[in-house]
């Protein structure tokens, strides 16, 4: 007998109305990296960012993420306990140890005894989900981490000094204009 999942796309599509993404503050989307190696939770997961206004790329493997962020900028990341190769807590510990620590991670699990997320929160995230995953608390939590990690476009302004300005958003140095 096999375990049928609390949710199925269509049942998930079917549910409230779309999120609204403009009480997040933040101008423009969001570019979240969902790590998660069930397929149907990282598809519905994406999905779900989407219709919130934001962009949503599905890692299946922590190797796989940690070489993404090397080169990719994302604004917020949810992490799972367990993957296939390596723990969340390894992709957790990688990244704040990286030069990454500025990024906000969102953990999402279906472990819910205390000591997990306090584990969790311990070892550097932001905030802890317990699966299964409710889909407006899910879009609330991620643009709350980014907030925190202050990651919402309009926040991010250039800074200037000397006729130079550094504008992390697009990743340039200019020199008077």
């Amino acid at each position: 007998m096999s375990a049928r999942a609390p949710w199925s796309i269509l049942e998930a599509k079917s549910l409230a109305s779309p999120v609204n993404n403009h009480n997040s503050g933040c101008e423009t989307s969001m570019h979240v990296t969902i790590v998660e190696d069930d397929p149907l939770q990282a598809e519905l997961l994406v999905h779900w960012l989407r219709e919130g206004g934001h962009r949503g790329h599905h890692f299946d493997r922590g190797e796989a993420v940690i070489e993404a962020l090397k080169h990719d900028r994302f604004d917020a990341v949810v992490l799972p306990w367990n993957l296939r190769d390596i723990s969340g807590a390894e992709v957790l510990r990688r990244i704040r140890g990286n030069g990454m620590s500025s990024i906000p991670v969102l953990f999402a699990s279906v472990r819910d005894r205390e000591e997990d997320v306090v584990r969790a929160l311990r070892c550097g995230a932001d905030d802890y989900m317990i699966k299964p995953i409710r889909r407006h608390e899910f879009i609330a939590r991620v643009e709350a981490v980014a907030r925190r990690g202050k990651h919402c476009i309009e926040q991010e302004k250039p800074l200037k000094l000397d006729g130079y300005t550094v504008d992390d958003v697009s990743r340039t140095l200019t020199r008077d204009g």
